[in-house]
């Protein structure tokens, strides 16, 4: 038996496979927290770089929120951008505890459903999705915001 964490290749994959294999696997890490936490981390971003994700992340929209006075922080890969608040790599206790006091986060579209945004999830952290990838949704819709990374205002977060 295969087991894939979603279901990203499936219509790539043979029938014959397709039927002997697990899709979605990744949903088993679902499990909300029911508890609300004051969120006073307005964004927080998951960043590694790698060729694959270049084109993906929004290095203009970070620069807007900042110029925006959001409290924007990020882990994983430095990013420098002035006012921007890189916390590095950190511990996966200390990520839980920022995601319980982050209103949003993004996903970008090499891999919508990442350990990164179950983790925000759980943690009931929104998700703002590119408008154009919205539709590859099919589970949890309930935590994603369909945003125009270009044209949106940053109003309509408020």
């Amino acid at each position: 038996k295969c087991i894939f964490s979603t279901d990203l290749l499936k219509k790539k994959l043979p029938k014959k496979i397709k039927d002997k294999s697990e899709f979605n696997f990744v949903f088993k890490a679902l499990n909300k927290n029911k508890k609300h936490f004051n969120k006073n981390i307005d964004f927080l971003f998951y960043y590694r770089k790698h060729r694959n994700k270049k084109t993906f992340f929004p290095i203009h929209f970070i620069k807007r929120l900042i110029e925006s006075n959001y409290k924007v922080r990020v882990v994983g890969d430095k990013i420098k951008i002035n006012g921007l608040k890189n916390l590095g790599y950190i511990s996966f206790k200390k990520m839980i505890y920022l995601l319980k006091k982050t209103k949003y986060t993004i996903v970008s579209r090499e891999n919508i459903f990442s350990f990164f945004i179950i983790d925000a999830i759980n943690n009931n952290v929104k998700i703002l999705i590119d408008h154009k990838y919205y539709k590859l949704l099919k589970n949890n819709k309930n935590n994603f915001i369909k945003f125009n990374f270009k044209r949106n205002s940053l109003k309509k977060l408020k």
